[in-house]
């Protein structure tokens, strides 16, 4: 027997939230990558100062792989994805509008903390 059209809905929405979740995550490092030598003469800082923006963004999303993962274990997936979803659009915002240097690296380290929450 076919599934019916109504039951195939909400998994073609989930499927398709999902996609956009982690495409949103992958850009948010590779949209961020030619943006570095700008940033420089932006915040008025040294190539190592920058650099370290990508560099803790990743290493908080190491870290973060071993909270996410028992989290979402113990309280659902939906809920930490739902969490992650709303800390990254936050930090997304706050890494938009930084006005230090400081600030940036905050809002790229929650952002990396969130990625993992797709796990």
């Amino acid at each position: 027997m076919a599934p019916s059209t109504e039951s195939e809905r909400p998994s073609r929405l989930i499927l398709l939230i999902l996609i956009a979740a982690g495409g949103a995550s992958l850009l948010s490092t590779d949209l961020y990558a030619p943006s570095l030598p700008h940033l420089l003469g932006c915040f008025g800082t040294d190539a190592e100062t920058v650099q370290l923006t990508m560099a803790l963004n990743m290493v908080a999303f190491a870290v973060a792989q071993l909270i996410w993962g028992p989290l979402s274990d113990r309280y659902g997936r939906r809920r930490a994805f739902l969490i992650g979803m709303s800390v990254f659009a936050v930090s997304a915002v706050a890494a938009a509008v930084s006005q230090s240097i400081g600030q940036l690296l905050a809002a790229r380290i929650l952002m990396g903390r969130r990625r993992a929450s797709r796990r």
